[in-house]
């Protein structure tokens, strides 16, 4: 990604679908710390400018120790805006920085969000792969990436492509044919021209088979503690839309005998999973409301499950909102942040 950096361009703390997002994250650690207690766990992120998942990690999760990867010329003012004395710096990129974590701290589970601005590429799979050989069971690991498909796709001027030049297909040369899912693969006309992924489409696609990557290398890796292989447990699969579309997707790194009880961390919150755990994709691209309106509708709710209610309700307040901006606030509203400006 060329120009400033992107945390001169956005505050992350600001951005309604960011912060939703970031919450949903943390309900599940919160739901898995009553029954791990992820006290012990270290957090690796990129704590950036703000810090926001960091402060989060400790406040909410408590924990204790934290390192923050960050660009050499930027690791100086990183350093001076860290929250806690508990987050230390690492200068450098993740892709360098990373394989000189001292070896004793992989020693213990850690709760990793690899919060990229970037596209996937083969730095981001080096990471991957490090983190899958190298954390502890009972780790977490999540990852966000740019899900804009026009950032994976081969632009040709006679639009003729095949498959490899599709976004699919761009996927693909790094995550392997095999985590594509079978309704997002490319079909082929008369003219043997591939058929791409709709552009609505694809942050569903980059999700579903980020997750199915993660599943397979933890698979082929082969590793085994205390004579139980290691399994990855999905946990999120997520796309938020602030500007531009980004994926989180993240799961857990478990023994088969703990499979269950990390998808009891996630079966509670019907917008990420269903009863069983399996999760479910999950769109926030939330319009911004007036504090007015938020006022307004929280007044309005809870309402039961069904729309209906809750939109005649809203209507009748006076809002002027759209109904599908209506049905997604009652679906998000718990997690829907208010910025207040204040003096100090």
């Amino acid at each position: 990604m060329t120009g400033a950096p992107s945390f001169e361009r956005f505050d992350y703390i600001l951005r309604t679908n960011k912060h939703i997002e970031r919450k949903l994250v943390f309900d599940v650690l919160h739901a898995a710390s009553r029954i791990f207690g992820l006290g012990d766990h270290w957090y690796l992120g990129f704590g950036s400018m703000w810090f926001g998942d960091f402060r989060l990690a400790h406040k909410a999760l408590g924990i204790r120790e934290m390192l923050s990867l960050e660009h050499q010329e930027h690791a100086e003012r990183a350093d001076f805006n860290r929250p806690f004395s508990c987050v230390s710096i690492i200068p450098g990129e993740s892709s360098q920085a990373l394989p000189h974590v001292a070896e004793e701290r992989w020693h213990a589970p850690v709760i990793a969000w690899l919060d990229y601005d970037k596209e996937l590429n083969g730095d981001v799979i080096a990471d991957l792969d490090l983190l899958i050989t190298k954390s502890a069971p009972n780790s977490v690991l999540i990852l966000t990436l740019n899900g804009v498909r026009g950032t994976y796709r081969i632009r040709k001027p006679n639009g003729q492509n095949t498959r490899s030049e599709t976004s699919v297909g761009v996927v693909e040369s790094f995550l392997g044919e095999s985590s594509t899912p079978a309704r997002f693969i490319p079909s082929v006309n008369a003219a043997g021209v591939a058929q791409d992924v709709q552009e609505s489409k694809f942050p569903e696609f980059f999700a579903e088979a980020l997750l199915t990557h993660l599943q397979h290398r933890l698979v082929h890796s082969a590793r085994e503690v205390d004579g139980e292989r290691l399994q990855f447990v999905p946990l999120y699969s997520i796309s938020h839309k602030d500007g531009a579309d980004m994926v989180t997707v993240g799961g857990s790194i478990c023994k088969e005998s703990d499979v269950h009880r990390w998808r009891t961390c996630v079966s509670d919150h019907p917008i990420l999973s269903d009863h069983n755990g399996v999760v479910n994709y999950c769109r926030l691209d939330l319009i911004p409301v007036t504090l007015k309106e938020k006022i307004t509708l929280d007044s309005c709710l809870p309402l039961p499950v069904e729309d209906d209610a809750f939109l005649v309700s809203a209507k009748g307040a006076g809002l002027k909102l759209a109904d599908d901006e209506l049905r997604k606030y009652k679906k998000f509203y718990r997690h829907f942040p208010v910025f207040v400006e204040s003096s100090l």
